[in-house]
């Protein structure tokens, strides 16, 4: 199910559980107090006046997150050598390393600082498994049930 989000000034309509349903535009004269900020969901509750956000929000928030995290990632080499390893790097190194057939086979590659060196494929294999290993950590997304159970641990 493809989630939306609402734009500034919907006024969220909402069942008797208080869990939005539609949303409405606004209109001053009419007035509301169920006003949605933007990023308001079809599914989240209102509570206290606060717009909590369902399961399947806050699992894409999470997601959103941890793409910004990926994105900004870098690794370290025993050389000392620093890669970015964001999705399309991984890739690159990815295609890279199945092109180059023996360990001594080099390549000349550009580095998280944007200076270019020249690297073994021994070295672009450390690389892309410190970058898998590194990725492994921010990668699990917490399930709906652990989601839950973390929202009931902190009531």
């Amino acid at each position: 199910m493809k989630q939306v989000y609402q734009p500034k000034r919907k006024v969220a309509m909402l069942d008797d559980d208080n869990i939005v349903l539609y949303f409405i535009d606004y209109i001053p004269e009419k007035g509301s107090n169920h006003i949605a900020d933007e990023g308001t969901w079809v599914g989240d509750k209102l509570i206290n006046g606060n717009f909590e956000p369902s399961l399947a929000h806050e699992r894409f928030n999470l997601k959103e997150k941890r793409e910004d995290i990926v994105s900004q990632l870098s690794i370290t080499t025993a050389a000392g050598n620093i890669y970015d390893v964001d999705e399309n790097s991984q890739n690159r190194i990815a295609r890279t390393l199945m092109c180059m057939t023996d360990d001594t086979d080099t390549v000349d590659w550009v580095m998280a600082n944007n200076s270019t060196i020249t690297i073994t494929k021994v070295e672009l294999q450390e690389a892309f498994n410190t970058a898998i290993a590194k990725l492994k950590t921010v990668w699990i997304l917490p399930t709906e049930e652990e989601i839950l159970l973390k929202r009931l641990g902190s009531l």
